[in-house]
């Protein structure tokens, strides 16, 4: 039979994306005298119906699925004719639902009832409104209760040392300390509505807590305006400061993320899915699921559940402790029980949850993403196996051809056209390339019946009775297939058919810089096993290496079918939703799980430092009036304050991690 020369198909005037010099002087001239018989360069290999010369000769054939695309510009051509689509019947109006009317028998829906009917779903509009509606006032209010808690420290420090430059303030001391008191239980009356609250939903936080401190420190203020004494109105001041402002960082998180939801057109969701083939869970992108979402955002959180407990303990705790100091140091119940009271509570608890998460939403609103609260915290703070699919390492957009070489007598829309088939019967991002290649050729589409997925990179498939192997440089040498002198380009798709290759498309890989700073951050932390989960064989540890110029001794890269499997979905697999993202960006996938898992270390080192604090601060009280030492303002103020600072200074420094 005779052979035609090859044909290279890089014509300016077909396309101009086609370099033929830079092409031939990347694949290398052959030497001597041009061959128009290509017998020798070439030979046949068994095809793919017969046992493959790869090692895995039970590689499972699978049946390709045929796919429906009604914006490609290329229809699908099969062996039979196609048939014309029948037009849909045209449905017929449907009438009006008319209201429910009950039997003669049956009872009348009832108040509750008719208001379940007609309440309305819960939508991130709704949700937000309902938190922004009076955030203004809150910080307001705020801004207000700053100067007074200063004014109180001041107080504090002036009564503690004797001071006597201002002499009306020693001679009003209790008037002015119980109308500062007072002043500051105006301002902050969200939190004795919190407290009332959580005591007729046996709920409780460190706000049902500021009640009895109140009204304790209002008794011992208005007995101390004829007498002379200690006042700890001032501290109470400082702890509606506290709970205030934790109330305001609670609400202002909730804003800016239900704020950052409500910009989302169709969001991704962040999965948790168990694996078979992996140690951990695996985390993927999926369509998000809104309502779920919103479900797991009004959750309470960890720290809040634990304040739940520590706070009716403290109240009864320091309650029966007050009753045996009386009698044991005869010390003054009401007075004691306050200081007990004052000393269990750790000011910046209520803080450990809400000062991250506003931080961290913050953070995230500017990436495009938003985390579920402490569900997030909860997901994503375990060991988790990241599943790097091709989208997280080079998306669609960056993935370009770089030319192309032809073999044989082959055309280039039939070459062309087949490499799609191949490539869209495994659903590579490839196809996209390969779908402009063949526009730019004039090509009509066709598509693959069966498939057949290699260890060493490769794929072999049948299109319209023929037998194609595509696939890596090594996938072709590995199946037997001569390879040209001048077609040894790495970075390059190869196509064989018939037993002779007859097309080599290069392709370029642009890095993408949301996918390096997801790639740095993952790398990074050894809580996360990374594996590579491309179906496109071209992407290899050493192309990431090269690219982002990353280190990917961490990179677990299984065979080529392991990979494939990877990458699909079940959607019959259990998983859980951990946090939403606006669009397919690695960076901010990896950007939400990390913020997901400092949000739980943050908060829980927190709540750990405020229970240490509240129960130091409890047992070393009682036992100063066991001992009859007193207990000043000024220095329990002090105790306080130092607690507060040193679990500030631990959330900001797990924040910058």
């Amino acid at each position: 039979m005779k052979r035609h020369q090859p044909e290279q198909l890089n014509k300016p005037e077909v396309s101009q994306e086609y370099k033929l010099e830079d092409i031939l002087q990347e694949f290398g001239k052959p030497s001597g005298p041009e061959k128009k018989d290509f017998s020798g360069d070439t030979i046949r290999f068994t095809p793919i119906r017969s046992a493959p010369k790869s090692p895995q000769e039970d590689a499972p054939m699978k049946v390709a699925a045929v796919k429906e695309r009604s914006t490609t510009a290329f229809p699908y051509i099969s062996a039979d004719t196609a048939k014309p689509q029948e037009e849909a019947p045209a449905k017929s109006p449907q009438p009006a639902k008319e209201p429910p009317v009950s039997e003669p028998g049956e009872a009348p829906p009832t108040k509750k009832d008719r208001k379940e009917k007609i309440s309305l779903p819960l939508t991130p509009f709704s949700l937000f409104e309902q938190y922004r509606k009076g955030s203004v006032a809150q910080i307001l209010r705020c801004y207000i209760l700053v100067p007074l808690a200063l004014f109180a420290v001041f107080l504090l420090l002036y009564y503690d040392r004797g001071f006597t430059f201002a002499p009306f303030l020693a001679q009003y001391q209790g008037v002015i300390c119980l109308s500062l008191l007072v002043l500051a239980m105006l301002l902050s009356y969200e939190v004795f509505f919190q407290g009332i609250k959580e005591l007729f939903h046996l709920r409780f936080s460190l706000c049902f807590l500021a009640l009895p401190v109140c009204v304790l420190a209002l008794i011992h203020g208005v007995g101390m305006l004829t007498a002379e004494g200690a006042n700890y109105c001032p501290i109470a001041v400082l702890l509606l400061s506290y709970l205030q402002y934790s109330l305001r960082l609670e609400r202002s998180a909730m804003v800016h993320t239900l704020h950052t939801v409500c910009n989302f057109g169709t969001p991704l969701g962040i999965f948790e899915a168990p694996q078979a083939t992996v140690k951990n869970d695996s985390l993927r992108c999926a369509p998000g699921d809104m309502d779920d979402y919103l479900e797991k955002l009004t959750q309470p959180d960890q720290p809040k559940k634990l304040m739940s407990i520590y706070a009716p303990f403290a109240f009864l705790f320091s309650f029966a402790l007050s009753l045996v100091l009386t009698n044991v140091a005869a010390v003054d119940f009401l007075l004691c029980w306050l200081l007990l009271l004052l000393s269990a509570i750790p000011w910046a608890a209520m803080l450990s949850y809400a000062k991250p998460f506003r931080a961290l939403a913050r953070r995230l609103a500017k990436l495009g993403s938003a985390l579920a609260g402490w569900h997030s915290a909860r997901t994503f703070g375990k060991n988790h196996t990241i599943i790097l699919r091709d989208e997280d390492l080079f998306p669609r957009k960056d993935i370009s051809s770089n030319g192309m070489k032809l073999y044989g007598a082959f055309s280039a829309p039939f070459v062309i056209s087949n490499a799609l088939a191949v490539l869209d019967a495994v659903e590579s991002p490839l196809t996209d390339v390969f779908e402009s290649l063949l526009l730019a050729h004039n090509g009509a589409r066709m598509y693959a019946s069966s498939y057949r997925l290699y260890d060493n990179d490769g794929i072999g498939a049948e299109v319209n009775g023929e037998n194609i192997l595509l696939g890596s440089l090594s996938f072709m040498r590995s199946m037997g297939v001569h390879m040209p002198s001048g077609a040894k380009v790495r970075q390059a798709v190869y196509i064989s058919m018939r037993g002779e290759l007859c097309g080599v498309f290069a392709i370029k890989y642009k890095p993408n810089l949301s996918s390096k700073k997801g790639l740095r951050g993952i790398i990074s932390n050894s809580n996360f096993s990374v594996v590579i989960a491309a179906r496109d064989f071209l992407i290899t540890p050493e192309l990431i290496a090269s690219k982002y110029e990353l280190p990917t001794d961490r990179l677990i890269f299984p065979d080529y079918n392991i990979r494939v499997r990877l990458s699909e979905v079940d959607p019959n697999t259990p998983t859980v939703q951990g946090a939403l993202i606006a669009e397919e960006g690695f960076g901010a996938f990896s950007a939400t799980v990390a913020a997901g898992r400092t949000l739980r270390i943050s908060a829980t080192l927190s709540v750990i430092l405020s229970l240490l604090s509240g129960i130091g601060g409890l047992l070393l009280c009682a036992a100063l009036f066991f001992w009859g030492a007193g207990v000043s303002p000024f220095h329990l103020a002090v105790f306080q304050l130092i607690w507060t600072l040193l679990i500030g200074l631990s959330s900001d420094i797990m924040l910058k991690f």
